[in-house]
């Protein structure tokens, strides 16, 4: 209880060769736990 989101941090929906910027940005406030939501194509990176 009493959790706060720090970032919500959206990804193209074209596939990419990396996600480390987007993921970068989503870390950035240092948080607890981090989730990841993405489409099947982009899961396989």
């Amino acid at each position: 209880q009493g959790g706060q989101v720090l970032a919500e941090v959206p990804h193209p929906e074209e596939v990419q060769p990396s996600y480390v910027a987007e993921l970068e940005q989503a870390l950035a406030g240092d948080p607890d736990v981090l989730c990841a939501y993405s489409y099947p194509g982009q899961a396989v990176i």
